[in-house]
């Protein structure tokens, strides 16, 4: 069986032509985590202020209705916080995802 000569020029050029391969994939799988991680911060943040506004709301409206219509709105702030519940453990698997 015959081997052949590469010269070592062109031995030298192909191994920097792999690190440097190697070397942009890794930037572009870090680069896409800070993103996914930023993202994920900022949707929690929102969950966060969306949760606040709500129960803001619904103190206002507590204030200015009485206490007629309240039981409806406590079943549909109740709702939606549930929701807000499930997005955040969503955060939070994405979170445990993510982790290095």
């Amino acid at each position: 069986m015959l081997h052949p000569h590469v010269p070592e020029e062109l031995r030298h050029f192909g191994k920097h032509l792999f690190a440097t391969s190697l070397e942009r994939l890794k930037t572009f799988g870090l680069e896409q985590w800070r993103e996914q991680c930023q993202e994920a911060r900022l949707s929690r943040e929102s969950l966060h202020r969306i949760e606040v506004e709500l129960r803001r709301n619904r103190e206002d409206l507590a204030r200015s209705t009485g206490s007629l219509r309240l039981n409806g709105l406590r079943f549909q702030q109740d709702w939606n916080l549930s929701r807000i519940r499930i997005g955040q453990e969503t955060l939070k698997e994405l979170d445990e995802m993510l982790k290095p």
